[in-house]
């Protein structure tokens, strides 16, 4: 097979090809990756992909799960864990009580760190008065 110029059209009479099938780009099934080979944009008439099938997975199984999960089935777990970290001293489960019911801590700031320096030509002008 001979090579040719991508950006040549693809004479559709002398390989046999009926010449409707290229005349309306619209109602062509595009095949491949459905991009044009001399643009490299999407073709009309392409629909893209599948999807990831693993998103697709995962959110089947967490709509099932959610499907079978009642609140009287989490307060339950919830009691379990408290009683487990208030009698059994259970560090793990009084980390996740705490976690969902308080939250996450708040980042730590070092008290001995400088100030940026905007904030503390601010703060100079405030206790000066000399602000308008």
């Amino acid at each position: 097979m001979a090579n040719r110029n991508r950006s040549q059209p693809r004479d559709a009479a002398r390989n046999g090809e009926p010449e409707a099938a290229a005349a309306d780009p619209i109602q062509m099934d595009v095949k491949g990756d459905g991009r044009d080979q001399t643009t490299g944009r999407f073709k009309p008439g392409w629909r893209g992909g599948k999807g990831n099938p693993v998103h697709r997975r995962m959110a089947e199984l967490r709509k099932a799960a959610l499907e079978a999960v009642t609140a009287e089935d989490i307060q339950a777990i919830f009691r379990h864990l408290v009683i487990r970290a208030n009698k059994h001293c259970d560090t793990a489960a009084a980390m996740i009580v705490l976690r969902y019911v308080i939250g996450k801590p708040p980042e730590i700031t070092d008290p001995e760190a400088e100030p940026d320096e905007p904030a503390e030509e601010q703060d100079q002008e405030l206790l000066a008065g000399s602000r308008p």
